[in-house]
């Protein structure tokens, strides 16, 4: 048999054995968070604080996106003109609701990051035989910088492919064709760098990095298993569906309003625990 023949077999057989062990760590990620929950529920307390926060931002931001909702949504009260001047008329009319709908975009976006930041760190500490709901806390007040930052970079890169998509929408009113392929290749191309850049945060809580450096290695960390770091997104996703429709069907159950938002809020606290440290897990096993 010729050496290059016999080569390729055994770079088969090793690509084969690490992908292999790559579902294995994806899997025991997964288990690993349950576990974490189990052994500890106090883990579910700033998933419960964050919620409890967030519910507060709603109650302050509510008036201006309830009456957002209502015109746009209900009432339909968009601006006649045309699809290029439609956003300058929307800022025009609805200026002040818009702007509330950034901060609020701003203060949540924060919000949850501080929270996955907090997992990262808390399972950090546990790896380092040290857990401690505090010192977490500490080291996610510590790093409120970095965190505000990166969660500024997504909104900024958001908001800028946001532009590139309308762009391709006005390209298909004079090239149908062209827009629509553009309008998909922005859509994919950002898909692509949010799965690059899942594991930023855990990046920042496992190393001593700035940003700039927590999203190269976020980036470096999905080389060569894109596919099982997209499998793995799929997979909380899913996850995250379930417990929210499990949630919304037993918060149903009670006819009090506070008792069933209450009923709703630990399905949603026990997802964020869980995406939180099933993400901290993965990065930590396949960062070894």
């Amino acid at each position: 048999m010729p050496k290059k023949r016999i080569k390729n077999k055994k770079k088969i057989i090793i690509l084969a054995f690490k992908n292999g062990v790559g579902w294995i760590k994806l899997i025991n990620a997964l288990l690993g968070a349950v576990k974490r929950i189990a052994k500890n529920p106090l883990v579910l307390l700033p998933a419960f604080a964050s919620i409890a926060i967030f519910f507060i931002l709603v109650y302050i931001f509510s008036p201006f996106l309830i009456e957002l909702v209502i015109e746009m949504m209900v009432l339909e009260n968009f601006p006649e003109t045309s699809l290029n001047a439609l956003p300058f008329q929307l800022i025009e009319l609805y200026g002040l609701n818009l702007a509330a709908l950034l901060v609020f975009v701003i203060l949540s976006g924060i919000l949850f990051a501080a929270l996955n930041y907090w997992y990262a760190a808390y399972e950090k500490l546990v790896l380092d035989g040290k857990p401690s709901l505090e010192k977490a806390c500490g080291k996610t007040i510590h790093a409120i910088g970095q965190i505000i930052s990166f969660t500024l970079f997504i909104l900024i890169f958001a908001f800028l492919l946001a532009i590139l998509l309308w762009f391709s929408l006005m390209a298909t009113m004079f090239f149908e064709l062209v827009g629509l392929v553009l309008l998909v290749l922005f859509a994919l191309a950002g898909f692509y760098v949010v799965i690059k850049f899942v594991f930023v945060l855990q990046a920042l809580a496992f190393g001593k990095n700035n940003v700039k450096k927590a999203l190269e290695q976020s980036w470096n960390f999905s080389q060569g298993r894109f596919w099982q770091v997209l499998l793995f997104v799929i997979v909380v996703t899913v996850i995250y569906g379930i417990i929210t429709s499990v949630g919304t069907m037993v918060s149903e159950l009670f006819e009090g309003e506070i008792e069933s938002m209450i009923i709703f809020a630990v399905f949603w606290a026990v997802f964020l625990a869980f995406s939180g440290l099933a993400l901290a897990s993965y990065y930590s096993k396949k960062a070894k």
